[in-house]
């Protein structure tokens, strides 16, 4: 798995990514959301719901529309920067309140004319 800090997660959120992902490989599908706070010790059902939701801002999961409680897990493509262009991408994306990837996907069309997919 891609280092968990390049997407500014939480202890938790890190804890609930390994259970979904773990969930899914035994069981072949996701937790309910009752599930995901007994395995991460939270109490609330709000607080998972708020850290799905930091986990699908950050690209790694997908909440799939019109199904309840269904997630995908979203693999992340990775792109191996020079180090010192990693550098001046992970300064920038902090300077900007972003994760890396978020910050290179918003200069991306900021600077790119992206047409609308025909699909």
């Amino acid at each position: 798995m891609t280092d968990a800090r390049t997407y500014g997660l939480t202890t938790r959120a890190r804890e609930l990514l390994a259970v979904i992902r773990e969930w899914k490989i035994v069981h072949g599908g996701v937790p309910t959301y009752r599930q995901m706070a007994e395995a991460v010790g939270i109490a609330s059902i709000s607080g998972i719901h708020r850290i799905v939701k930091q986990l699908e801002e950050r690209g790694l999961i997908r909440r799939l529309d019109n199904k309840w409680q269904t997630i995908a897990l979203v693999e992340p493509q990775t792109v191996n920067l020079p180090e010192d262009v990693a550098l001046a991408l992970r300064h920038a994306a902090r300077a900007y309140g972003r994760s890396p990837d978020e910050h290179a996907a918003a200069v991306l069309r900021q600077h790119c004319q992206i047409s609308p997919s025909p699909f």
